[in-house]
């Protein structure tokens, strides 16, 4: 095993990862550290709290834990004695006792399970802050199931617990991250108001939100030369009609190592296609190519053998595809069909999924119809010319 062409450091593409800087989340940032900001002027004497809410793979984890880190580095070289917890609620079953133990095990490692209610748990946390002169911002991943199981209770008693102790400096800013905003209107009207002007919604990401964060994650963790634009472009018109920058990273991450595995310098096309289909089920994807009628066969043949042609492209033109068609349609003593009915080919195998259509031809010049696939070129040749031999 000798070092990798394509990885500079493929632990950057682990989804897990927090990278120093968040494209297209800068904003989001900025008010999250306006929002906790007083703790910093005036220690003690304010409890911010905070709800970010969106979508899968809208980046909630990075930009909670990217602000926790910084945040926390601030508050200490101020001279705080500050922390961040993060807490993931999912793996902890939506237990507000199993959430506070973690809490406290993070401060006192080893602290016991039992002997403790959620009550009596959450003033012995006051109490250990107060003794260790500790300020905590608590980030609580995943608060969907800690809502749908114990619903307002927690929340009310985090966000209002200095209500009943106004002498006690105020030490715990809790950070409630949320897939579902829906579930706050399931919390009682003395909680939701408290929380109203503290949500930070994250949007869905776009697709030039997509390729942004793509070619930021691409120039950390692979090497130069070692990727197209055109490839990075062709990720993110997969993940942008989802919104999930999660996804894109992990196709970018398989599609790295469809490349090393063939010894390819570069991340090519196919190499994307190919991690796509890994990633993706597709239930009778046979079946469907069997329903097909010759011609739309040859036609689908055509596009896949130019893409397996045209290697370092995502996507191919009406044109370049029609002309292949026309060779085929000779090969396999057929007459082809005029360019309208090739239209309404292309039409009906993109409603199927077998074809992605691209009417703008991003990144190209040129008003014409492009298309590509979602499975590998290579493998939808194959499996197509077995159809049409017979074999």
């Amino acid at each position: 095993m000798g070092v990798s062409r394509i990885f500079k450091d493929e632990s950057l593409l682990d989804l897990s990862y927090v990278p120093p800087r968040l494209p297209r989340r800068e904003e989001e940032l900025r008010i999250l550290r306006s929002m906790f900001e007083p703790i910093l002027r005036k220690p003690g004497s304010v409890a911010p709290r905070a709800v970010v809410t969106g979508g899968i793979g809208s980046g909630k984890t990075a930009l909670t834990q990217r602000f926790g880190i910084d945040f926390e580095k601030e508050a200490r070289a101020r001279g705080l004695n500050f922390k961040c917890i993060h807490v993931n609620c999912q793996i902890l079953r939506g237990s507000f006792f199993m959430i506070l133990v973690e809490t406290v095990r993070r401060i006192i490692p080893g602290f016991p399970r039992r002997g403790f209610g959620a009550n009596e748990l959450l003033d012995s946390l006051l109490e250990l802050l107060e003794d260790e002169n500790l300020y905590v911002l608590l980030i609580l991943d995943d608060a969907d199931s800690l809502l749908v199981k114990e619903g307002s209770t927690p929340v009310y008693a985090l966000t209002r617990v200095y209500e009943s102790k106004p002498e006690m400096p105020r030490r715990l800013f809790p950070v409630f991250v949320l897939r579902d905003p829906g579930l706050m209107r399931d919390l009682n009207h003395a909680t939701l108001s408290y929380l109203r002007g503290s949500i930070v919604k994250l949007r869905k990401y776009g697709l030039d939100d997509m390729i942004e964060v793509l070619e930021y994650r691409a120039s950390l963790a692979l090497r130069s030369g070692s990727y197209l634009d055109r490839t990075i472009r062709l990720i993110a018109d997969m993940a942008a009609p989802m919104g999930d920058a999660r996804y894109a990273i992990e196709l970018l991450y398989r599609a790295g190592k469809y490349a090393e595995a063939d010894e390819s310098p570069v991340i090519m096309p196919e190499h994307v296609r190919k991690a796509y289909q890994s990633l993706e089920y597709y239930p009778g994807l046979t079946e469907a190519l069997r329903s097909l009628s010759k011609h739309e066969k040859l036609f689908l043949l055509a596009v896949a053998r130019c893409l397996e042609r045209e290697s370092e492209e995502a996507y191919v033109t009406m044109g370049e595809v029609e002309g292949l068609y026309r060779v085929l349609c000779e090969s396999y003593g057929e007459k082809p069909r005029a360019h309208t009915q090739l239209w309404k080919y292309m039409r009906n195998l993109s409603f199927l999924s077998l074809l992605t259509v691209n009417p703008s031809g991003r990144g190209r010049r040129g008003r014409t119809t492009y298309m590509g696939l979602n499975v590998a070129a290579s493998y939808l040749s194959k499996v197509l010319s077995k159809m049409l031999e017979g074999v």
